[in-house]
């Protein structure tokens, strides 16, 4: 997308990585970043679409099914680019 976010502190940003790539860019000599990074498993979030359940075995089918969902699911989540130019 070649955008530069600026990001106000204390902020928290959730960025798909597996979508988008990202990065930090330069600063100054006299300036300062702090910045904190975290992974989320995907199993997590499995966990909670079964309503903090174990995820039950399923067949390729079904995982595919899912798969769908989840994408269109997460896609929904995040506004559409044009918002920003």
């Amino acid at each position: 997308m070649k955008l530069i976010l600026e990001i106000a502190p204390g902020s928290q940003v959730f960025i798909p990585s597996a979508l988008l790539t990202h990065e930090n860019i330069g600063i100054a000599e006299s300036e300062t970043r702090h910045a904190i990074t975290a992974y989320t498993p995907g199993a997590y979030f499995r966990y909670y679409e079964e309503g903090f359940r174990r995820v039950p075995k399923r067949t390729a089918k079904e995982y595919l099914k899912l798969g769908g969902w989840r994408w269109a699911k997460g896609k929904q989540l995040y506004p559409h680019v044009s918002r920003w130019l």
